[in-house]
């Protein structure tokens, strides 16, 4: 939750982050602006999501906590051209 706090106070909006229903009040104590339950949203529809809370726009800077295969190749597909995906 660290990560959501210094993005919180480096000016970041949004700030999109995937936790099951149960941590959702924690992730929002925390400065996210956004939660998507992982658990009712497989990766394949998580883009979508992204993209209604976004307007479309790319991703310009995403943080992979979990990093698997799955997770980087999800990441890649929503974030912006000469962006930053940190893993």
């Amino acid at each position: 939750m660290t990560v959501i706090q210094l993005a919180k106070l480096s000016g970041f909006n949004p700030i999109i982050t995937t936790s099951s229903a149960h941590n959702k009040d924690y992730c929002l104590a925390a400065g996210a602006t956004h939660i998507i339950d992982y658990r009712s949203n497989p990766y394949s529809s998580i883009g979508s999501v992204v993209s209604s809370i976004t307007g479309g726009k790319p991703i310009k800077v995403i943080y992979d906590s979990i990093s698997s295969p799955e997770t980087q190749v999800f990441c890649h597909s929503i974030l912006a051209p000469g962006g930053t995906l940190i893993v």
